[in-house]
């Protein structure tokens, strides 16, 4: 049976070889641009063939495989697998059934009723089996003959034979289902009278073991479990009342801040003023500084040279600039967010004239070649930071005690930062100062340190 179906197939794929690859007159086997549509048919036309012929072969080797293994398997072997893939309610039924048989037998009633049964439950598990569809393979060809006549008689000649194919396709594969069909009758049979007589105490165990976890189903109580909650905080009962959470702080409304008192008005906006003077004035240095490197010559005063001048930039921003105006808006939140008013106006009066006095008298005295002979940010001459240290050390006095007498509970953050800032402030000022440790690598490691600290504590 298998060499017979096979050959057609052998002999159909010869022939199309040979009909679209032999020359015919020395010249190649093609029509032109005038026969792909006649192409395009055979080529159908053969994968039709050639499906029919592999989808029965494929059909016929499985119903032989599958009659060899249906003799070949041990009957306890094959059932067990069928009744692993029934469900509940089949089990269910089964069990019933057995325990019927059991009750027939020992009555010494026929079994007739009870193999019936179980012969639909196994019929409607076995006859839902998977399908098998044809397989198609592709291929590519060229027709032969060229003539309109003898391609018509082709034509007229293949149409019938095709249809006979096709005709015995479905003939062959209704012979497959039908056998199929019959085979799982057979084994039907042969499970139910397995079910009603042979099924051992095992069997029926594994059975109730199965069916008791196909019904298991969760109790939706195993996170909380079956004893009532007893909620003494009323955390559930207030949680959906509307009328608050009793187990969370009742959130704080803000305090109405003091009015802007006029004349801290005036202080922070001279600090903003001042601050904003040295900003343009030492971008103007810088502005000039840049010109020198395109014109060296264009000037000669030894007050304007780049070696003055540049220092002059940087601390003026650095110092006026940045520090003042820092100290402005330090000024404002202190008090706000402490809300009451600051503790001496006097004080940040004094502070805003010694800061701008040392950046002014260091200005004079940097252009003027008096310089501290340090790192970058050093230039200034102690007398002149001791200005800038002075007047920062009021300020922290003025934050502090301001701090001190405020109406709130706790310290904003903000001001946390501030007050720790104006202190580092004053210990680097200090440290890059004191004259006795600035030699040799000292110098190295004290500019590096109030460098650092300068641009990451202060800033």
């Amino acid at each position: 049976m298998h060499t017979r179906i096979h050959k057609p197939a052998i002999w159909l794929i010869i022939l199309s070889w040979w009909l679209f690859s032999v020359p015919v007159n020395g010249q190649a086997n093609t029509f032109g641009r005038s026969s792909v549509g006649l192409d395009i048919f055979f080529i159908i036309f053969l994968l039709i063939i050639l499906a029919v012929v592999l989808s029965m072969a494929v059909k016929t080797k499985q119903m032989l495989r599958e009659k060899r293994k249906t003799g070949s398997n041990d009957d306890k072997e094959r059932f067990s697998k069928y009744l692993q893939n029934l469900d509940s309610d089949q089990i269910g039924i089964c069990l019933t059934a057995k325990k019927c048989g059991d009750e027939m037998n020992d009555n010494k009633v026929s079994p007739g009723a009870s193999k019936l049964l179980c012969v639909t439950i196994v019929l409607v598990s076995i006859l839902s089996g998977p399908v098998l569809y044809a397989q198609t393979v592709n291929g590519k060809s060229t027709s032969l003959i060229g003539e309109t006549g003898i391609v018509i008689t082709l034509i007229l000649i293949l149409l019938p034979i095709l249809g006979g194919i096709v005709l015995m396709f479905f003939k062959v594969r209704n012979l497959a289902n039908q056998r199929r069909n019959k085979q799982n009758l057979e084994e039907a049979d042969q499970l139910a009278t397995y079910l009603s007589k042979e099924i051992d105490q095992e069997t029926m165990t594994a059975l109730e073991k199965r069916k008791k976890a196909l019904d298991y189903q969760l109790s939706h109580t195993e996170l909380s479990g079956d004893i009532p909650a007893f909620d003494e905080k009323g955390i559930i009962i207030n949680a959906g009342t509307g009328s608050g959470l009793t187990f969370v702080a009742i959130k704080k409304k803000a305090l109405k801040r003091p009015n802007i008192d006029p004349k801290l008005s005036r202080l922070v906006l001279w600090y903003l003023a001042t601050a904003t003077f040295w900003l343009l004035f030492g971008t103007t240095i810088g502005e000039y500084v840049g010109i020198k490197f395109v014109a060296p010559d264009a000037d000669h005063i030894s007050w304007l040279s780049f070696g003055r001048l540049r220092p002059v930039h940087t601390n003026s921003v650095f110092w006026g600039w940045a520090s003042l105006a820092m100290l402005g808006l330090g000024y404002y939140i202190v008090p706000m967010v402490s809300n009451t008013s600051l503790a001496s106006l006097k004080k940040g009066w004094y502070a805003l004239l010694l800061i701008n006095a040392s950046v002014f008298l260091g200005t004079i005295c940097l252009m003027a070649g008096i310089n501290n002979g340090g790192g970058e940010f050093r230039e200034y001459i102690w007398p002149v930071m001791l200005l800038f240290a002075i007047g920062l050390i009021l300020t922290l006095i003025n934050f502090l005690q301001t701090i001190a007498r405020r109406t709130t509970k706790e310290i904003y953050i903000s001001n946390w930062y501030m007050v720790a800032a104006v202190i580092f402030a004053i210990v680097i000022t200090i440290v890059a100062y004191i004259p006795f440790w600035q030699n040799g690598l000292g110098e190295t490691i004290v500019q590096g340190y109030y460098m650092h600290q300068g641009v990451g504590m202060w800033f």
